[in-house]
């Protein structure tokens, strides 16, 4: 089966999204 998941791309977005945030408020704590 090679058809893409329609969850896949926004699963994505919000991972990326909720590292960069993580990043963010840990280097505006340092």
């Amino acid at each position: 089966n090679t058809h893409h998941e329609p969850m896949d791309i926004p699963f994505a977005s919000i991972n990326a999204m909720a590292i960069v945030k993580f990043s963010i408020r840990r280097h505006m704590m340092m």
